[in-house]
């Protein structure tokens, strides 16, 4: 026997002839995982702008609607627009206007109208009372503006005491300015009032003190 023949590694396998590696099905299912992963974020997106793109039926208010006013088919139109998920959020058919509907905040023309804006007239916290102004209004003030209600107790000896707000944020139902009087002229307003605050103002008419409304900036 030769030093070739005796040596140690004569009888070990050629590289080409070595045993595979052991197969890791670990990574099969990690790049599963990953596939599902990215496929499920792929369709949340789309559900997503799927449910943003869906329209639905909405009622708008066809012209400025008052606190306490009634609402009838004519104060409403149904347009299409795409609520997503506050759709629950807005009435979406006339049916949704059961009888005795009545506004509980000034809703602009064109606005959709949400549920909240209407309630039943037994729940309604407002009321229409009309007054005549010690002066005439500011030209800024018209139906829905917001305003706050100053009077000014008479005194017996001639003159006014110092004015008080007695009802903040009451709303304008209507305007008529005095016409043809020059100077200090006064108006007749109907304000839509708290019934809270209803006691106060009459109280005030009765005792014939000056009345006056004063914009707040807060109308519509």
């Amino acid at each position: 026997m030769t030093a070739l023949d005796s040596s140690p590694y004569s009888d070990a396998p050629p590289a080409s002839r070595r045993a595979p590696r052991p197969h890791r099905p670990w990574r099969d299912v990690r790049l599963l995982l990953g596939i599902v992963l990215i496929a499920s974020s792929i369709a949340g997106v789309w559900g997503v702008v799927t449910v943003a793109r869906r329209t639905a039926p909405v009622l708008v208010a066809t012209h400025r609607i008052l606190p306490g006013q009634a609402l009838h088919a004519a104060d409403f139109r149904i347009a299409d627009a795409a609520l997503g998920e506050s759709r629950d959020l807005y009435l979406t058919t006339p049916s949704a206007l059961h009888g005795g509907a009545v506004a509980t905040r000034v809703i602009a023309p064109g606005e959709l109208i949400a549920a909240s804006a209407v309630t039943t007239t037994e729940g309604a916290a407002t009321t229409t009372v009309s007054v005549h102004t010690a002066q005439d209004v500011p030209s800024d003030v018209h139906d829905g503006s917001e305003v706050d209600v100053w009077a000014a107790a008479a005194k017996t000896q001639g003159g006014y005491e110092r004015p008080q707000v007695i009802v903040p944020g009451a709303v304008v139902a209507s305007v008529t300015r005095d016409k043809g009087v020059m100077g200090g002229a006064g108006a007749g307003v109907e304000l839509v009032v708290p019934r809270d605050d209803v006691a106060a103002l009459l109280a005030a008419i009765a005792d014939e003190s000056a009345v006056s409304v004063v914009s707040n900036g807060s109308g519509r």
